[in-house]
């Protein structure tokens, strides 16, 4: 199967993208997808919540926020989401009966399995 078909060699794509009005095209196209106009400034990502940022940063958020009287820390202020689900599943409460059953099966195998091995053993050591 010739991948061709699908996938354009790196030289043509290189080649169209030479080209101004393809460029803008495609950008457009993007921006258009994603509800963003071409050029606009995002966001700044998130940093990992790591060790990685250093100890000077955060005292400087902490002397700007008490500045500002602020005292919360930025883990509480992260914390404004509201108390009520977005979505209550209608389904729950069935879904946690055939959870508790099921459990409750695995638990009785369980024991049957149990009870087997020791008449088991029990045989075992009559009979020898």
């Amino acid at each position: 199967m010739d991948l061709h078909i699908f996938y354009p060699p790196l030289q043509s794509i290189k080649f169209l993208f030479s080209h101004q009005e393809y460029r803008e095209r495609v950008f457009s196209g993007i921006s258009k997808y994603h509800g963003t106009p071409v050029g606009a400034e995002r966001k700044p990502r998130r940093r990992p919540s790591g060790g990685s940022q250093s100890a000077r940063l955060d005292s400087t958020r902490r002397t700007n926020d008490t500045e500002k009287g602020d005292t919360r820390s930025p883990v509480q202020q992260l914390r404004r989401r509201s108390k009520t689900p977005s979505y209550k599943d209608p389904l729950a409460r069935s879904k946690l009966e055939m959870i508790k059953n099921i459990r409750a099966e695995r638990t009785a195998t369980e024991t049957k399995k149990n009870e087997a091995v020791e008449r088991a053993r029990l045989a075992c050591l009559y009979w020898t």
